[in-house]
C-alpha cells in the first residue's frame, strides 16, 4: 500500500576542489538536493499487487478460521465419543452383573442337581460374552481418551523409550 504513495528523498553532497593538499579545504562546495517521485504511469501494477496481497491475506485468514473450526469439531467429536462410550459402559456393567448373578445361580442349581450342564454352560458363555464386551468398551474408552488428547493438541513420539516390564 505504501508503494502507491509518493516518495520524497533528500540527499547531501560535500566536495572540495584544490590544487594542493593545503588548498583542498579552502573551496568547499556543498550540494543539497531534493527528489520527489510518484508512481504515475505503471498500468495499475501497484494496485493489482496490493489487491493480490489483500486476497492472499483473506485466503490465509479463511484457512485459519477453517483450522479453528475443525479443531473445535474434533474436540466436540471426542467429547461425544467419550460420553457415548461411558453410557455404554454403564449399561454393560449392569448387564455383566446380571449375567454373573445368573451364572452363579445356574452353578448353584447345577451343584444341587436342579439344572443341566447345558444350562450352566449357556450361562457361562453369556458371562464370558458380557466380560468380552466390557473389555472392548474399556478399550474404546481409552481410544476415545487418546482421540480427545490429540484433538486438544497433545501428541507423542514413537521414538520414546519403552517402559521395562515388571519382574514377575
Amino acid at each position: 500500500r505504501a508503494a502507491l504513495l509518493p516518495q520524497f528523498t533528500l540527499s547531501t553532497d560535500l566536495t572540495s576542489k584544490g590544487d594542493t593538499l593545503r588548498t583542498l579545504t579552502d573551496n568547499p562546495l556543498y550540494a543539497l538536493a531534493a527528489n520527489l517521485s510518484a508512481p504515475l504511469f505503471n498500468g495499475g501494477r501497484l494496485r493489482a499487487q496490493h489487491e493480490v496481497t489483500l486476497a492472499n491475506r483473506e485466503a490465509l485468514l479463511a484457512d485459519y478460521r477453517k483450522a479453528v473450526i475443525d479443531a473445535v469439531a474434533d474436540v466436540e467429536h471426542a467429547f461425544n465419543a467419550i460420553a457415548g462410550v461411558d453410557a455404554q459402559i454403564a449399561a454393560q456393567t449392569d448387564e455383566l452383573a446380571y449375567t454373573r448373578r445368573a451364572f452363579e445361580l445356574a452353578e448353584a442349581r447345577y451343584r444341587a442337581g436342579a439344572e443341566t450342564l447345558l444350562t450352566l454352560l449357556t450361562n457361562q458363555n453369556a458371562l464370558f460374552a458380557a466380560e468380552d464386551a466390557a473389555i472392548a468398551l474399556r478399550s474404546q474408552r481409552l481410544q476415545a481418551s487418546v482421540d480427545l488428547y490429540r484433538a486438544l493438541g497433545g501428541g507423542w513420539s514413537r521414538d520414546q523409550p519403552q517402559v521395562a516390564a515388571l519382574p514377575e
